[in-house]
């Protein structure tokens, strides 16, 4: 193999080679005697064709490409370990060369390897990103509102007798409804149960059912919304015939020390421990929240600020792959298929392409723009972060480092990503 020339094309980096004549004409051998072992001949059996009958029958053109297959694959991992390829390997990307063919003949091959080089990135003004998100604070009223909301959950609900609707009592009961005296779909059920005030129905229906006793029928007159979302429906007066069946209310437990150990929350025995059981898990609460919020801020600025010449199209199909890869799967957690996902979501597969192309490209600024940072920042993961990465990865998943390992291809690329990028947040964090 000989290097006859090297350049720059674009976002490419050509490397135009001459194969060995005797290497290229061993391999059109060794690609006649396979393709001829194939060959059918009436009177022999399929691999018992005499060489010399079966060689005229194989096509030239059928050996060069079996033959160029095969070549390509080893003059490929030859051409990434000459001097020439090595001083400009860490502005390739790691994506596989497109291969031309030059020259073909059997004396002659000559291949074009093309190598996308990585985009030129820049980041101006990163250093002057600001982040405004705040912590919340654990308020009295956060704390009532979870110890109303353990009650509402443990409450009994009881049937009511005699009386009428009111506001809170869950209702069940039969509605048929009508819009220009005419029924409409998803207009009727039986045996609907309702909390009243809830705001389930279009307003003013609720209010109307305040006051009726059960066995009662009535006619509920309503507007729907005009931003109702079935079009046919929006801003057209309607009227519901209703029927009630039965009223419930639900009668809470009275919050004391006997109700908290009914509970059952390992240590908290009182209202007190409940109390501080509430408020430092809602202070965990808001912490996450807060650093979500501030890598958000950060990623949302990092985007506004960046700039990228030309995203290579094959890394921006790979990202693209694997952000579908990753919806597939959440899906079929679900027993979802693609295309039942996007009749749920409402869209087309066309629109569902447009938006994974919006996220991959988003993604890949971002990637690269961290990538940068850390270049200017000359932020690293070292090795003693890259091991703490993967037994934290081995003990999450309860596996052997070796076998993580092999999961990824013995590739700590994708440990290293995950180090650089909270560094990155932290270089962010710590500027303030």
């Amino acid at each position: 193999m000989k290097i006859i020339e090297c350049k720059k094309s674009n976002n490419s980096y050509v490397v135009k080679v001459d194969v060995d004549k005797k290497e290229w004409i061993k391999e059109q051998e060794k690609a006649t005697k396979f393709l001829a072992s194939e060959i059918k001949v009436p009177g022999f059996r399929k691999g018992n064709v005499p060489f010399e009958v079966a060689s005229k029958r194989v096509k030239l053109q059928d050996v060069f490409s079996r033959a160029l297959d095969k070549i390509i694959q080893v003059v490929a991992k030859n051409v990434i370990t000459t001097p020439e390829f090595k001083k400009i390997e860490d502005d390739i990307l790691e994506l596989p060369p497109s291969v031309d063919v030059a020259k073909l003949s059997q004396d002659e091959l000559q291949l074009n390897f093309s190598y996308v080089l990585y985009p030129d990135v820049k980041v101006d003004g990163y250093k002057n990103i600001k982040l405004t998100a705040k912590i919340k604070t654990v308020t009295e009223q956060d704390i009532k509102t979870q110890l109303d909301n353990y009650l509402a959950k443990n409450a009994m609900t009881i049937p009511k007798e005699k009386g009428w609707v009111a506001k809170d009592d869950i209702v069940t009961f039969d509605f048929k409804g009508f819009v220009d005296g005419k029924p409409f779909k998803g207009g009727e059920a039986k045996n609907y149960e309702l909390t009243i005030g809830s705001g389930q129905f279009i307003p003013g229906f609720e209010d109307q059912m305040v006051g009726m006793a059960i066995g009662e029928q009535k006619d509920i007159n309503v507007t729907f919304p005009k931003e109702y979302h079935e079009k046919k429906l929006a801003g057209k007066p309607a009227k519901f015939e209703v029927k009630i069946h039965s009223i419930s209310v639900l009668e809470k437990s009275k919050m004391d020390d006997n109700f908290v150990k009914t509970l059952q929350i390992k240590d908290v025995e009182t209202v007190d421990a409940l109390k501080k059981h509430i408020k430092e898990n809602l202070a965990k609460t808001y912490k996450s929240e807060f650093e979500q919020q501030q890598k958000s801020e950060i990623y949302k600025s990092i985007l506004d600020i960046v700039k990228i010449d030309n995203i290579p199209q094959a890394l921006i199909e790979r990202e693209k792959a694997k952000i579908s890869r990753n919806t597939e799967q959440q899906m079929s957690m679900y027993g979802i298929k693609i295309d039942q996902y996007l009749q749920m979501m409402n869209i087309s597969k066309e629109e569902y392409d447009r938006q994974q192309s919006e996220a991959a490209i988003q993604n890949l600024k971002i990637s690269m723009a961290i990538l940068k940072i850390c270049e200017l920042e000359k932020i690293e993961a070292s090795e003693k972060e890259l091991q703490e990465e993967l037994e934290k990865a081995a003990k999450m998943y309860n596996m052997k480092k070796e076998d993580i390992l092999k999961n990824v291809n013995n590739d700590l690329s994708i440990f290293e990503s995950f180090i650089v990028e909270r560094k990155v947040v932290d270089f962010f964090l710590n500027k303030k």
